[in-house]
């Protein structure tokens, strides 16, 4: 026992004293890449945000694994995330949208009526990978542009209220200026004196494309005056919140039974119509209604670009 007590207090002082600095010092692996190729990583990343791992040790040449690279970028604060889609903006796409933003900031949203056309595509996009520094989700060079491809599968026109959401409807695939009329007057204006008797004037939302711009759909409007029409801000879905509804129908666009998602045309105008049905009773659209002040801040914040919403 006395000698095992030798030995503990001999081990003791030697981890204090020269032998356990020795060990220090000499820990460890050496790092595979130098404090400049780091730093030059760093810097690819920063101007090249989307791509892989491997994308960039072969683009600067490092002599690593793909895993390493990762791990490096992770020590300097990059980390892959899945990168926001949204719309292209250009300069004065912004601008206009600031401007919208500081008019309608004061506005009242609870009597505004707000519709849109959705068209759901067999195509579901793929996700490119993104290295980021944190809260940079919607800076401009960390965010995916939409493009729109793949073969039509079916069009729907919807209308909500902070009541909750209104008709939800069938359109054909490429909508014309009678076909939004006969909408707006067989639709809309049943739906609305249905729902909410007594509504008597109410303003509306519908974005610019060419078919809300049509003359025949400015005459229609004109002749109704107790419906005013907000000039909206070009190219901001991310300020309609029946994006949000659309949004919902999207992510629950799946076959539970077969596990696969739904593609015909029949099948997702049932599940369009169940998943828009569920919201009716609950304060969804109501507190999605609310956040109109919060958006319009948001675009404000960024100088007119992309959002959170």
């Amino acid at each position: 026992r006395g000698q095992v007590y030798n030995w503990i207090h001999r081990y003791n002082e030697e981890a204090q004293g020269p032998l356990r600095s020795h060990r220090v010092r000499r820990c460890g692996r050496k790092k595979i890449l130098s404090a400049e190729q780091t730093v030059d990583l760093l810097n690819y990343k920063q101007q090249q945000p989307f791509g892989s791992s491997r994308s960039a040790r072969d683009a600067l040449e490092l002599p690593c694994s793909y895993r390493t690279v990762m791990r490096s970028l992770h020590q300097v604060g990059l980390h892959h995330r899945r990168p926001a889609k949204k719309i292209d903006l250009t300069n004065e796409h912004a601008q206009r949208r600031l401007a919208f933003a500081q008019e309608n900031l004061n506005r009242d949203w609870g009597l505004v009526i707000f519709s849109d056309e959705k068209v759901f595509k067999t195509s579901m996009g793929t996700c490119q990978p993104l290295w980021r520094l944190g809260n940079t989700r919607y800076q401009p060079q960390n965010v995916s542009r939409l493009r729109h491809s793949g073969r039509i599968t079916m069009s729907m026109w919807g209308w909500m209220f902070s009541a909750g959401p209104g008709e939800l409807v069938r359109t054909s695939p490429r909508m014309t200026a009678a076909e939004y009329v006969n909408i707006l007057q067989d639709v809309l204006l049943h739906s609305v004196e249905a729902m909410y008797s007594g509504l008597h004037q109410f303003t509306f939302v519908h974005d610019n494309s060419a078919v809300h711009k049509a003359r025949m759909v400015s005459e229609w409007f004109r002749e109704r005056p107790w419906i005013e029409v907000i000039h909206w801000s070009p190219k901001s879905p991310d300020l309609n919140p029946i994006e949000n509804l659309w949004a919902a129908v999207v992510r629950e666009w799946n076959d539970v039974d077969e596990g696969h998602h739904v593609r015909t045309r029949k099948q997702l105008y049932i599940h369009a119509q169940t998943v828009w049905e569920r919201f009716r009773g609950q304060n969804t659209c109501e507190n999605l209604v609310a956040s109109m002040p919060r958006r319009l801040e948001d675009v404000i914040a960024n100088n007119g670009f992309w959002t959170k919403y």
